[in-house]
């Protein structure tokens, strides 16, 4: 696959002018706790994304029909949760996730869109005691 024009980028968070490298901290894999922005090249990715923010959360992204899996707490009801469009510039392909891509580099957000969670209930659920235990990682 082609590098795409576009990618997206989901936040609990208003962003204004540009998205800063932080620290991700996924601990099932290193490769997604760099020092980063990381981005979609699918819009419903990057949608689901931005209901994470601190609760802990899994998803298989790959899936066409993924839904985010909630651990313990379900998003907040009534907050907003915004999808930034990025430029592709300056991103790689993650190596790990073919929908994935990663830059070291500020990124220039181009447009932003901003959902209620209320209305992004189509993109999560809670987990089952059966998967919370399958994705619990060693040291949690």
């Amino acid at each position: 696959m082609e590098k795409p024009d576009r990618l997206y980028h989901g936040s609990t968070k208003l962003i204004e002018g540009y998205i800063e490298p932080r620290k991700a901290l996924d601990e099932m894999s290193e490769n997604n706790s760099q020092l980063a922005v990381y981005a979609t090249d699918r819009f419903e990715v990057a949608t689901g994304m931005s209901l994470t923010g601190d609760n802990w959360s899994f998803a298989d992204f790959d899936e066409p029909d993924f839904k985010v899996l909630f651990a313990e707490e379900p998003p907040e009801s009534d907050q907003m949760r915004y999808v930034y469009e990025l430029s592709s510039e300056t991103f790689e392909r993650d190596p790990e996730n073919k929908s994935q891509w990663i830059s070291f580099e500020k990124v220039k957000i181009l447009e932003m869109h901003k959902f209620r969670t209320q209305d992004l209930s189509h993109l999560w659920r809670m987990a089952t005691k059966e998967e919370v235990d399958a994705h619990t990682p060693k040291n949690r």
